[in-house]
């Protein structure tokens, strides 16, 4: 029984195929004739992120929506097949992928269906480079460095990471209009803040934190992004889950401390830094305050809780650098220019 079904569901998918190369032809052909190229993207990956740039693109006019990866199980992964080459190549002419793993299954279906695909590196997925056997990597490499391809990177320390790949990566800064929040004073009674993921407790140094909750015991340190659940966390420290909106944890907040051993361009430092609060980074980011050890975050925490004045330079600092819409402005551009690349690359429809 399951053998008939695969049978019927290939012939499906490959009627589905042919009547697609039909019209993609078609589609070309018409795009051949036109000076404008229109832009409707399909945004797939990590959902958070997807969802910010579907925002911030539908505000400038750009049709987008975003679309679930592909499944593992062969049934369902099928029928998405089938949705992606009937639907999404009709609606989307780009498929920009945020966050890349070593799976590349979407990428291969968006050149079948004649999209420009788009790789998005935003921080540790860059790591699984290294992580991967050398044939997924290979597989990687060769989908995401093609003529029909962009590849984009978060910062300039993910590009040069990427470079050590032979992925030759352009840098797209903050998009999110998050870090446009105005600048706020301290709050009366000190307070630091910290992000972690249910799954990344130890990748987001969660037992420094802790140490630092019980070295600062009238403290309070308030967690965003997990429920702490199985932690066995200090008296001082709460733990909030995931928040849609950051107001009022921000206004409470005088300290946003981050300690990971790899980032990109983690959207909370700016925003922090925004809205006047004071930050502790174990990477190089200006008018944050640099720390890697307990020791070393724990000198600079003591210094900072003692401020009363916001961090006007932090938040004069982002005013001037991060544009997000300038930057989402770039990234149409990066479309539209990787569609005209992508059909210059093309041979011509017989």
């Amino acid at each position: 029984m399951l053998s008939a079904l695969a049978c019927n569901s290939a012939a499906m998918l490959i009627t589905c195929v042919s009547i697609y190369v039909k019209v993609t032809s078609e589609k070309s052909q018409v795009m051949s004739r036109s000076d404008k190229i229109n832009i409707s993207v399909a945004l797939c990956g990590q959902r958070y992120w997807c969802e910010v740039m579907r925002t911030q693109l539908s505000r400038e006019g750009v049709n987008s929506a975003v679309i679930r990866p592909a499944p593992a199980n062969f049934f369902k992964r099928l029928w998405w097949i089938i949705v992606f080459l009937c639907y999404y190549r009709r609606r989307f002419s780009v498929l920009h992928i945020v966050g890349i793993g070593s799976k590349v299954r979407e990428a291969k279906w968006a050149r079948l269906t004649n999209m420009l695909t788009v790789w998005h590196w935003i921080g540790s997925d860059v790591l699984k480079l290294d992580d991967v056997s050398s044939k997924a990597k290979r597989k990687l490499l060769k989908s995401c460095c093609g003529n029909t391809s962009v590849r984009l990177a978060v910062s300039d320390r993910l590009q040069g990471e990427l470079a050590k790949h032979d992925i030759d990566a352009k840098v797209l800064g903050h998009i999110t209009d998050k870090v446009l929040a105005a600048c706020e004073h301290l709050p009366d009674v000190p307070g630091v803040l910290s992000y972690w993921t249910d799954n990344g407790a130890s990748f987001f140094n969660c037992s420094l934190i802790f140490d630092l909750a019980r070295c600062f015991p009238r403290i309070r340190f308030r967690i965003v992004g997990t429920a702490g659940n199985g932690l066995d966390a200090p008296p001082n420290v709460e733990f909030y889950g995931w928040l849609e909106d950051m107001s009022e944890v921000f206004r409470q907040t005088t300290v946003y401390i981050r300690i990971v051993p790899h980032d990109g361009s983690p959207m909370m430092v700016p925003e922090s830094l925004a809205r006047g609060k004071y930050v502790i980074y174990s990477l190089p980011f200006p008018h944050c305050e640099q720390g890697r050890t307990l020791d070393e975050v724990k000198a600079k925490l003591e210094e900072l809780l003692e401020k009363r004045e916001p961090n006007f330079a932090g938040a004069e600092f982002v005013r001037k650098k991060i544009n997000p819409q300038e930057n989402t402005a770039r990234l149409i551009r990066i479309y539209q220019e990787g569609m005209a690349n992508k059909s210059a690359n093309e041979s011509p429809v017989r």
